[in-house]
C-alpha cells in the first residue's frame, strides 16, 4: 500500500545501524552467551571434585578441606545454572514476542526488555559473590598437606593451587553483564518511537488485529 500504509512512518523512524543490528540479532547472541554460562556452571566446581577424594576419605584427622566444596561450591554452581537457564529462556521469548522484528513495542515487550536488562546484572553480582567467595576460599587451602596425602594413598591424583576456572567465569560475568548494554540501546529507541508515533499507536494496532486474523 506504499506510504499510505500507517506503518509506514513507522518504518522510516531512523534507527542507527548498531541498534537495528542488535535488535535483529539480540536472541541469537543471548542464546550463544547464556549456553556458555550454563557450560561454565556444569564444570566450575571441577576443582573441587578433586578436593572431595581428599575429604571422603576416613582416615584424614587434618580437615583442612571444609565441606565447604561439597555444599557451597554446588550451591553456586547450581545457582548460576538456573540464571543462565533463565537467560535461555528469555532469549527464546525475546523471538517469540518478536522484539527482533517489531517496529513498535507493545507492553510485553518492554517487559520483556525489562527481563532482558535486569537478568544480566543480577547474574553478574550473584556470579561474582559466588565465584569470589569460592575463589577465596581455594587459595587458602593447604594444597601441601593435601598433595602429599594424595602422593602416598592416591599417587596419580594431585590437587593444583593454579586454575583457570576462577578467570573463565569472570569472563562469562563480563559477557553476560554485556547483554544489558544493547538491551538498553533497543529500549531507548523503542520508548521514542511510542512517544514520537502516539497518534499512529490505534491505526497500527487495528491494522496488525485484521493481518492477524486474515492469517488465521
Amino acid at each position: 500500500m506504499g506510504s499510505s500504509h500507517p506503518r509506514a512512518s513507522l518504518e522510516r523512524y531512523p534507527m542507527s545501524k548498531i541498534t537495528a543490528y542488535f535488535q535483529k540479532h539480540l536472541a541469537t547472541i543471548g542464546l550463544i552467551v547464556y549456553g556458555l554460562l550454563a557450560i561454565y556452571a556444569l564444570a566450575m566446581a571441577t576443582p573441587a571434585a578433586v578436593l572431595r577424594l581428599y575429604t571422603n576419605q576416613s582416615d584424614i584427622t587434618d580437615l583442612s578441606v571444609p565441606g565447604y566444596y561439597a555444599r557451597e561450591v554446588e550451591g553456586i554452581n547450581n545457582l548460576i545454572l538456573i540464571l543462565s537457564i533463565a537467560g535461555l529462556l528469555v532469549s527464546l521469548l525475546y523471538r517469540f514476542f518478536r522484539n527482533d522484528l517489531r517496529k513498535i513495542y507493545y507492553p510485553t515487550n518492554f517487559v520483556l526488555m525489562g527481563l532482558w536488562i535486569t537478568l544480566p546484572l543480577v547474574t553478574f553480582i550473584s556470579g561474582l559473590a559466588g565465584i569470589i567467595h569460592y575463589e577465596q576460599t581455594y587459595k587458602v587451602l593447604d594444597f601441601a598437606t593435601i598433595n602429599n596425602y594424595f602422593a602416598s594413598h592416591l599417587p596419580d591424583t594431585q590437587a593444583s593451587p593454579d586454575t583457570p576456572v576462577f578467570a573463565l567465569g569472570y569472563l562469562a560475568l563480563i559477557l553476560v553483564l554485556l547483554l544489558a548494554v544493547p538491551g538498553v540501546l533497543i529500549l531507548i529507541d523503542r520508548i521514542k518511537v511510542r512517544l514520537a508515533n502516539k497518534p499512529l499507536l490505534a491505526e497500527v494496532a487495528a491494522v496488525e488485529a485484521t493481518e492477524r486474523a486474515s492469517h488465521e
